[in-house]
């Protein structure tokens, strides 16, 4: 029974099979809280940094793993391009890419959800850059 576990076998038994979604990390990045009824949640042990990362050793990851802004541009437009090709994100009736969706999809592969929060972040002017260099925007 969960209530029979220790806090520290509770949060090895949450993140057995999967990170947390909102800083990368497992049981040893988080800490159990109780609610006033009892219930058990996982906190992240990090704050948000100023682009949106609670993890610092995820941001430095993420930093090796893309190299530079122009790197992290590029391969976000690959994946778009990949998606739209095979017709992922794209309406059946209209024929015209759906925006929201390929940001979207293309946030959560590169594991950046957090990127979807920034209405000023690149993610969307990549989404319309793509879909009209592939002929599926707006007409």
């Amino acid at each position: 029974m969960i209530d029979e576990l220790s806090d520290d076998q509770w949060l090895t038994d949450l993140f057995e099979y999967e990170f947390c979604s909102e800083c990368g990390g497992d049981a040893e990045h988080h800490r159990v809280i109780l609610s006033p009824v009892g219930n058990r949640f996982a906190q992240c042990q990090y704050p948000r940094d100023e682009d949106g990362c609670r993890n610092p050793v995820i941001k430095e990851f993420h930093k090796m793993k893309f190299g530079s802004r122009s790197e992290m541009t590029l391969e976000i437009k690959r994946v778009m391009r990949d998606k739209l090709l095979i017709g992922q994100c794209i309406d059946p009736l209209t024929g015209i890419a759906n925006l929201t969706e390929l940001a979207e999809l293309t946030a959560h592969e590169l594991n950046h959800d957090e990127w979807l929060d920034d209405e000023f972040h690149e993610i969307w002017d990549c989404a319309i850059e793509v879909s009209d260099e592939l002929g599926l925007g707006e007409r």
